[in-house]
């Protein structure tokens, strides 16, 4: 169903395909998110053994109930995701997500991140979240600086509703060449705002 899923959907379950052999590990990031700082004792991780590495978060574990994984399994964010190559090589594939695609059809709600955690639910290497805060994250110690912020609800270059951790995004903004928008975004809003009180 083209209506559900784009090209790019598949790309992060396609690493066999387009990633070279030589590799043994790759990182992947979604494009709403922002790195304050360095990743290399992430990204230098002791799989385990494991096919992946990533956060795992207590408000996402009633899905896999919805996708009929045992009940002690983990279901995991797909924004930010170590792959160990080596490993996830053997079961990503066009044909093996075709297959899994087909027969969960009527189950995906969340697309690819279902995709991902139909194939690895059990071969998941769970780091620490201290680091990563996601969407609004209640829970998230604001103490301890965040090294990747994670616009996954309230994205402010959407709305000018101001969240946590927005100033991160206006800092990087305003050092970027499309700071113009932000501004004219913002002007827009106001010039509707003013004319809108009542006189």
């Amino acid at each position: 169903d083209s209506k559900r899923w784009s090209r790019e959907t598949f790309y992060r379950l396609l690493t066999k395909e387009y990633i070279p052999e030589d590799l043994d590990r790759i990182l992947y990031l979604d494009c709403d998110i922002i790195v304050t700082d360095s990743l290399s004792k992430f990204y230098n991780v002791d799989f385990a053994d494991k096919y992946l590495a990533t956060p795992v978060f207590e408000e996402g574990q009633h899905q896999g109930g919805r996708l009929g994984l045992p009940k002690d399994s983990v279901y995991f964010p797909a924004g930010f995701l170590l792959y160990n190559l080596k490993k996830i090589n053997n079961i990503f594939g066009y044909e093996n997500i075709l297959s899994k695609i087909k027969e969960y059809e009527d189950k995906l709600i969340f697309n690819d991140m279902d995709l991902l955690n139909i194939l690895l639910f059990d071969k998941v290497k769970i780091i620490n979240k201290d680091f990563y805060y996601i969407g609004e994250d209640k829970d998230f110690n604001e103490k301890k600086p965040a090294s990747i912020v994670h616009y996954s609800a309230s994205k402010p270059w959407h709305n000018l509703i101001r969240g946590r951790y927005d100033d991160i995004w206006l800092q990087y903004l305003k050092l970027s060449p499309y700071s113009y928008l932000y501004n004219e975004k913002y002007n827009n809003f106001k010039t509707k705002f003013l004319r809108s009180r009542p006189t």
